[in-house]
């Protein structure tokens, strides 16, 4: 799961609960500070590390469908205010998950309507490093080429998964550019 921030975004302005500890500046940077992503949520199935996903209030966490299912929601927990997985180690919460929701047209093959919902068993309390994401209003237009930031622990350049969150500074792919690419998957 990537978890994206935008800047110059063209969004409608969400209501956020609050800021990021840390803003993040435009420029070449491999790893994170802490607080930089006091959204991003750490998900594991059976005691190991399975993807991503972004705290969208204070019970719901955001994920990818591939990276989940219903049946799994016994094993399932979410750890947030991960920032090293080897210490040192912030106020991290853990909790498990009460209920999965993913799209009922999820398709595994094509990767469409790739989105779950993971309901946490208890609402957390913000903090200064668990804060949930400002998501972006309906309607809101995202133009290809503008940079957004990637936060998270996936496999790097170098074939390697990192200790330590990591943030890219990407551009966004247009609707129209991404179906060129994916069309023979449709």
């Amino acid at each position: 799961m990537i978890i994206v921030l935008c800047k110059d975004c063209h969004s409608q302005q969400p209501t956020c609960v609050k800021k990021a500890v840390k803003s993040i500046t435009i420029g070449v940077r491999q790893t994170t500070t802490p607080g930089i992503s006091p959204w991003l949520a750490f998900i594991t199935v059976f005691k190991q590390f399975k993807c991503g996903g972004s705290l969208i209030s204070d019970q719901w966490v955001l994920t990818a469908a591939q990276c989940i299912s219903p049946q799994e929601i016994g094993d399932t927990a979410v750890f947030l205010g991960v920032q090293n997985l080897t210490g040192p180690f912030p106020p991290v919460v853990g909790l498990r998950v009460d209920k999965i929701i993913c799209h009922p047209d999820y398709s595994n093959l094509t990767l469409k309507n790739n989105i779950c919902l993971l309901k946490l068993s208890t609402p957390v309390n913000f903090t200064d490093y668990i804060q949930p994401i400002c998501l972006a209003a309906e309607n809101s237009t995202f133009y290809a080429g503008t940079n957004t930031w990637l936060t998270g622990f996936g496999i790097t350049s170098n074939l390697t998964f990192p200790n330590i969150l990591q943030e890219a500074n990407v551009p966004v792919v247009g609707n129209n550019e991404c179906q060129c690419y994916y069309e023979d998957l449709t």
